[in-house]
């Protein structure tokens, strides 16, 4: 576990290498003008409606249009930047793309983590509870598994409904944003509602009895010492083995195209091709495809991926759709289609010596993007059982860039990822706005907090373990 580590989704794009200023007390308090955040607004909006294939995918032109004529009224007074991001930030929840996002500016995002009076705990929303995660303070009240009412007198529940609105997700799937509001429940607290010297919880106990306990704010710094150091693993693609089981983990942790050679000196493709000479030495009869986490990446990285699984000619992308009229509403009508085979479009050969055996893949709401596009693939060709949660990821339509994407307002300096194509796996007329539904539904319960247990593992293990059970 590295803690605190961000997973912003819409695209790494928005982690910068750290440029951040010592011992930031709070955000920039520089008011900009009404005209320059009108500029700032206009130049989004405008970039959307000229690039943005689903842009009318989930909501009328009309719906938008008076959206949008809502967030510009707001603009009435000089603001800060954070001031500007809050009311913006919320179109990343009506426009219902993952990679339609607004985010804070470089020097905002790389300030949160240096002010001084962070919230000393982590709250996960769990079984629709928030919840305590990780208590950093001296109060014992704020155990894991702690209900938490109200912080600074403001309800628990309204402030994760706050924050589940200011991300990005694809259609009415709620597992995305869940999943990255437990992750980074604190950056995204202080970005809506700032910092405050101590922080007052309202809890109920473990014996029902509700009770308040107030706390000082803490630095990073004072949180990190109090995390012990673990096995933790940079992300790329690992090989783990179960003997006993005749079974191999396969954790494709990612798909972006740099992570590989930074953190294990080798390309995808190479080390795929590697793990799968493994996996055929061992004659392994089970394959556990983990890829929770996995915001997604370069498609070729899946193509190079179900290689290795299928065993017949296969498609990936069927479809890829860039604006062509700017105008039109229809999805048919404003796009049109484009031919990019390098990004996964066309027929494709499986690899010589494919795997044979039974294929569980794990998957979570953290599960987006081109992670998206495997899941779907293998679903289609019906090649694997599914295990976890819903993917936060749209199997069926989803959005991305071929050339530039990320934009910086020009005042503001707040960034916007606007897509420029999207992409078509099967047929449009079958997304129905969610992710992949898993074919076991396994997810966390609040009493399962604290043990360290993998829950999902532990469940695909005990279905090996019964189906060879059965065989033999």
């Amino acid at each position: 576990m590295i803690k605190r580590k961000l997973i912003i989704f819409a695209l790494a794009l928005i982690i910068y290498p750290c440029s951040i200023w010592s011992q930031t007390k709070h955000f920039d308090t520089t008011k900009y003008s009404i005209a320059d955040l009108q500029e700032d607004f206009i130049f989004w909006k405008n970039k959307l409606e000229k690039k943005a294939p689903l842009l009318y995918l989930y909501n009328t032109k009309a719906r938008t249009n008076k959206y949008f004529d809502s967030l510009y009224r707001l603009i009435d007074q000089p603001m800060t930047r954070v001031e500007f991001y809050r009311i913006l930030a919320p179109a990343n929840s009506f426009l219902k793309d993952q990679h339609t996002s607004i985010f804070p500016s470089t020097k905002m995002f790389n300030g949160v983590s240096e002010f001084n009076n962070l919230i000393p705990v982590d709250i996960e929303y769990i079984e629709n509870t928030p919840v305590i995660s990780t208590n950093y303070s001296s109060c014992d009240l704020l155990s894991i598994g702690t209900e938490v009412f109200s912080i600074n007198g403001i309800s628990c529940r309204v402030i994760i409904e706050t924050l589940l609105a200011v991300n990005n997700r694809d259609g009415y799937s709620m597992t995305l944003p869940t999943e990255i509001v437990n992750e980074d429940f604190w950056f995204y607290y202080h970005l809506m509602y700032d910092t405050s010297e101590s922080y007052e919880f309202e809890i109920k106990s473990a014996d029902g009895i509700i009770e308040t306990c107030t706390v000082p704010g803490m630095t990073m710094s004072e949180m990190d010492d109090q995390i012990p150091s673990d096995d933790y693993r940079d992300p790329g693609i690992y090989l783990d083995l179960i003997d006993s089981l005749s079974t191999g983990i396969l954790t494709i942790s990612d798909y972006s195209s740099s992570t590989f050679r930074e953190n294990q000196g080798k390309s995808f493709k190479r080390l795929i091709a590697e793990h799968f000479e493994v996996i055929h030495e061992k004659e392994l009869e089970v394959l556990i495809i983990d890829v929770r986490g996995n915001g997604g990446g370069h498609p070729n990285h899946v193509k190079h991926t179900l290689k290795h699984l299928l065993d017949h000619p296969f498609e990936l992308i069927t479809e890829l759709r860039q604006v062509s009229n700017a105008t039109k509403e229809a999805f048919e009508s404003r796009t049109k289609k484009r031919w990019y085979p390098t990004l996964g479009i066309g027929t494709f050969k499986a690899g010589k010596d494919n795997f044979k055996g039974k294929i569980y893949v794990l998957m979570n709401g953290e599960s987006a993007s081109a992670t998206a596009e495997l899941v779907s693939v293998l679903n289609r060709y019906n090649r694997a059982e599914f295990i976890g949660t819903m993917t936060g990821g749209n199997p069926v339509v989803l959005s991305g860039s071929l050339t530039k994407g990320y934009w910086e307002l020009p005042n503001t300096k707040l960034k916007a990822f606007i897509p420029n194509k999207c992409q078509i796996l099967g047929s449009i007329s079958s997304n129905n706005g969610l992710g992949l539904i898993p074919d076991h539904k396994v997810e966390l319960k609040i009493e399962d907090m604290g043990t360290d247990k993998d829950l999902v593992l532990d469940y695909v293990i005990g279905l090996i373990k019964t189906n060879t059970y059965n065989i033999k």
